[in-house]
């Protein structure tokens, strides 16, 4: 098909040229492709085909006589609907749902919206969900409120969620954190599988002042509470189940013996070990006395050095694994970085000063070598995934919600699809860097505790003496 000179439009699935058939999707490529044509140096679509050279040349230079005009803005190229290009049947589509000349303040959705790279995707997005129909045909009549309270009181679903992030990113809603009324829904939920009412009234304080308090100051910080409310749902499910065990046996936690909380650990799974944050809170609000729990320090043996360097190599050069995969993989095996804090990278941590080349992590500003920087400008432009929508995204690693970066978890899940352990990694580079940097300057280059690189070079040092050992024995072995 790319060899002939020119097409016809003709009915659904084909498109009729001349003397052969063109399919769908040659016709949409051909539809969509702009250029400056080589037969009359004009810049514009370029549908045809040159019968001497076969390269791309315009409408009126190849003959074509299939209208490829938008009847509404003028523009060349594909119409899809009542002869509008996509952007124009798409503003027509969400003027009749949003109606603006009743509702002034969605005229900035309509504008933003089709603005889009790939227009004709949300036409079609909007022609198989009717939920997000409805919810955009109820802004625009007035039965749903410009609001996150008349938002929560739709059912509960992907495409609620889709539209109230839109809404955020063009700011026809205040921002919010998606992560604390989940966590809420959440709570409310788990209480109805406790025993005893004045269970429900301790969990619940316990859930506010650890949980919630901490969510808060992290939003007041612009930061993420993903992570922290992931760790408070494991913290609430564990307490759960020691006040439920509690209440089996008649025993009350205002009483609670050490000895039944060993026992209590020692017949369960090793999970029960995180209790120590509700029993530290609990001592503290006096709703029992002062209880311990043995310590269980998991550790996580690095990769060896030569996976790591091979690792860094396969990142660098291999064109198999996602390129999103592989910038975020070298952010943990050259700078040691939680997926947490990588997620929330912006593109504004990107700098450039004198030359050079840093990423910012916090307050941190480290050197982005080459060819680390180069992997990270090659993923720069494609970071927009197909679905985004509105203003270039401000995050590094942009999620598939409008305006939002992608969550921890599913960072977690590409890398390890891709074959990378993530935690034996990152152990692996904080050991490199603190044997080869004191770790105060690690720590105040990279944005850790200076107390949490002193245990990785002790951890560090400990593995060298084993280390060397084993090197020598080994060597006298093949000796």
């Amino acid at each position: 098909a790319s060899a002939l000179p020119h097409f016809l439009a003709a009915g659904e699935g084909w498109r009729w040229w001349p003397d052969a058939a063109v399919c769908y999707v040659c016709f949409v490529e051909a539809a969509n492709t702009y250029g400056e044509c080589p037969d009359c140096s004009q810049h514009r679509l370029l549908p045809g085909r040159s019968l001497t050279t076969g390269q791309p040349i315009c409408r009126d230079c190849s003959g074509i006589t299939t209208p490829l005009v938008c009847n509404t803005c003028g523009k060349e190229g594909q119409r899809v609907r009542a002869g509008e290009c996509a952007s124009c049947a798409l503003r027509t589509t969400l003027t009749g749902y949003l109606q603006p000349d009743q509702r002034p303040q969605a005229q900035a959705l309509i504008d933003a919206l089709t603005q889009v790279s790939r227009p004709l995707s949300l036409i079609h997005w909007l022609n198989k969900n009717k939920t997000s129909v409805a919810i955009l045909t109820g802004l625009g009549d007035g039965s749903i409120a410009y609001s996150h309270d008349a938002f929560d009181e739709l059912p509960a679903g992907g495409s609620r969620e889709h539209l109230r992030a839109l809404l955020i990113q063009h700011e026809l809603l205040p921002p919010r954190d998606r992560f604390l009324p989940a966590f809420h829904t959440w709570l409310d939920d788990k209480l109805r599988s406790v025993d005893g009412q004045n269970h429900h009234s301790i969990l619940r304080r316990f859930a506010q002042w650890t949980t919630v308090r901490t969510a808060h100051a992290r939003i007041e910080q612009g930061q993420s509470t993903e992570g922290v409310l992931l760790t408070g749902k494991q913290n609430v499910t564990v307490a759960i189940q020691l006040l439920n065990w509690l209440s089996t046996r008649q025993l009350q936690l205002a009483t609670l013996q050490q000895l039944d909380l060993d026992r209590w650990i020692t017949t369960g799974p090793s999970t029960r070990k995180r209790i120590q944050p509700f029993l530290r809170w609990a001592a503290t609000a006096r709703e029992a006395p002062p209880l311990t729990v043995p310590r269980s320090r998991m550790t996580i043996a690095p990769l060896a050095e030569e996976q790591r360097l091979s690792w860094i190599r396969r990142c660098l050069h291999d064109d198999t694994v996602p390129l999103r995969a592989r910038v975020a993989a070298m952010l943990v095996l050259v700078y040691a970085q939680p997926i947490g804090r990588i997620v929330e990278l912006r593109t504004s941590d990107l700098e450039t000063h004198d030359g050079q080349r840093f990423i910012r992590f916090g307050s941190a500003r480290c050197p982005l070598p080459d060819p680390f920087a180069a992997l990270v400008d090659q993923h720069l432009p494609t970071r927009r995934r197909r679905t985004q929508t509105g203003p270039d995204t401000i995050w590094l690693f942009p999620g598939q919600r409008p305006g939002d970066h992608i969550s921890a978890n599913s960072m977690r899940v590409q890398l390890h699809r891709n074959g990378l352990a993530i935690f034996k990694a990152r152990n692996a580079a904080l050991q490199d860097l603190v044997r080869q940097t004191p770790p105060a300057i690690v720590a105040r280059t990279l944005g850790f505790s200076s107390g949490a690189m002193q245990r990785q070079a002790d951890a560090a040092a400990v593995n060298y003496q084993r280390y060397a050992p084993q090197l020598r024995t080994r060597q006298a072995i093949h000796s």
